[in-house]
C-alpha cells in the first residue's frame, strides 16, 4: 500500500510530494528523472518550451579534465571534442568526460582558440611574432601551416565554399581548402568573434559598437550593433545571432540579429557575466564566467531560463557534439556535460530518495 502525504493526491502538477512506495501507474516519477513531452503532454504544458525544465537544473554531471588550467576554448568535429589552454598542447576527448593531451609541434606561441569547420580542425596561435596555425582532421594528429600575416588570429568559420579567419587587426583571411589563404581588408580595425549564418559572415570587435558583415569574406561592410560591449561570444543558431559581451559586472543584456546587419538588444539572460555561448540539438547553452554556477539556455535566443551548473567555476568555453554540451573553466580540473533536448522534460537535479513529481 502506497503511503502519501495528507493532501497529495489533489497538489497540482509538477509539485513534489512525499511517498513511501512509488505507485505504479505513471502519476508520480522519481525527482531528477528526464520525461518525455509527448508521453506527458498534460506535465508538457505545464513547462512549455523554452523553459525545459520543471524545476531548477538541466541535468549537467561534474567531470574533470587532466590538469587545471587556462581552458579557454573548446569545439567539436569529427566525433571528437578538442580543447586549448593557452598553450602549446591540446585535449581531445570522444565523449567530453576522458580527455587525453595531444602534442601539436607548436613551439613559438601559445594556442588561445580552436575551432572545427568543414572537415577540419583550426588551433590559432596567439602572439604577433607568429603566423603559425594548426590543423587536424581528427583532433589528435596536427600538422604546422601558416596564414598570411602575424597577428593573434582570433577566429575561423566557413561559408559559401570559404574559409574566413579574423584577428586582433584590420585583415581577413580567406581560403578554399583551410591551408592555403589571400589577405583580405577589413571594414573594422580589429575583431574579437566570427560566425557564419543566413548567407553572411558576421564579425564583432574586441569592443565597441562597429562590427562587419560579409556574402563572401572578401568584401566588408560596417553594421552598427544595438550596444556597446567587450564582445566575447558570437553564435548563429535557429535563425539567429546571438551576440555575448562581458563588463566584470552582473547583466542580463546582449544583442541578437537575424542577418548579421540589423542588431536589437535584449534583456532576458539571468543576470551573471556572460562569455561564452553555443547552439546544438535546436538549444542555446551559455554557461556563466567569474566564479559562478548560474547557466542559461533558450530555443530561440529571445527567451531564456536559467539552470545550474555543477560547481562555482569561471565557465569559459562551451561546445556541443554527439547530443552532449560540454563545458570548460579557467582554473580548475573541473568540466561539466549535460545532454540536454528540447523534447523532454528535466525534473529538478538531487534526485533525493523519496521525492517524487506528479506528472498526471
Amino acid at each position: 500500500m502506497s503511503i502519501v502525504k495528507s493532501g497529495a493526491s489533489g497538489m497540482a502538477l509538477g509539485q513534489i510530494v512525499q511517498l513511501g512506495d512509488l505507485p505504479n501507474d505513471g502519476t508520480f516519477v522519481p525527482q531528477g528523472s528526464i520525461i518525455s513531452r509527448a508521453s506527458y503532454p498534460a506535465m508538457s504544458a505545464q513547462f512549455p518550451s523554452p523553459k525545459l525544465s520543471g524545476y531548477n537544473g538541466t541535468y549537467w554531471s561534474k567531470r574533470s579534465i587532466y590538469a587545471a588550467s587556462n581552458w579557454q576554448s573548446c569545439c567539436f568535429g569529427n566525433n571528437m571534442f578538442v580543447a586549448s589552454n593557452a598553450g602549446t598542447a591540446l585535449a581531445s576527448s570522444a565523449d567530453g568526460i576522458t580527455w587525453v593531451q595531444r602534442i601539436t609541434g607548436v613551439t613559438v606561441g601559445v594556442i588561445n582558440y580552436v575551432s572545427y569547420c568543414n572537415g577540419l580542425f583550426f588551433g590559432l596561435e596567439a602572439g604577433t611574432s607568429t603566423s603559425a596555425y594548426i590543423t587536424a582532421t581528427d583532433g589528435i594528429t596536427w600538422t604546422i601551416r601558416s596564414l598570411p600575416s602575424t597577428t593573434t588570429w582570433k577566429g575561423v568559420s566557413y561559408g559559401n565554399s570559404t574559409f574566413v579567419a579574423v584577428g586582433t587587426t584590420s585583415n581577413a583571411a580567406t581560403s578554399t581548402d583551410g591551408i592555403t589563404w589571400m589577405l583580405r581588408p577589413l571594414a573594422i580595425a580589429t575583431c574579437s568573434q566570427i560566425a557564419y549564418g543566413n548567407g553572411n559572415f558576421v564579425v564583432l570587435p574586441n569592443s565597441g559598437t562597429i562590427a562587419a558583415s560579409s556574402t563572401d569574406g572578401i568584401t566588408w561592410t560596417q553594421r552598427t550593433l544595438s550596444i556597446a560591449g567587450t564582445w566575447y561570444s558570437l553564435t548563429y543558431g535557429n535563425g539567429i545571432f546571438v551576440a555575448l559581451y562581458y563588463t566584470g559586472s552582473l547583466i542580463a543584456t546582449y544583442t541578437t540579429s537575424t542577418d548579421g546587419i540589423t542588431w536589437t538588444t535584449r534583456n532576458s539572460l539571468p543576470s551573471a557575466n556572460w562569455m561564452s555561448c553555443c547552439f546544438g540539438n535546436g538549444i542555446f547553452v551559455a554557461p556563466s564566467y567569474n566564479s559562478s554556477s548560474i547557466g542559461a539556455i533558450s530555443t530561440d535566443g529571445l527567451t531564456w531560463a536559467q539552470t545550474t551548473l555543477p560547481t562555482v567555476d569561471s565557465w569559459y568555453s562551451i561546445a556541443y557534439g554527439n547530443n552532449t554540451f560540454v563545458t570548460l573553466n579557467t582554473g580548475s580540473v573541473n568540466t561539466a556535460v549535460s545532454t540536454l533536448d528540447p523534447n523532454n522534460l528535466y525534473l529538478g537535479q538531487t534526485n533525493t530518495p523519496g521525492n517524487y513529481v506528479r506528472v498526471k
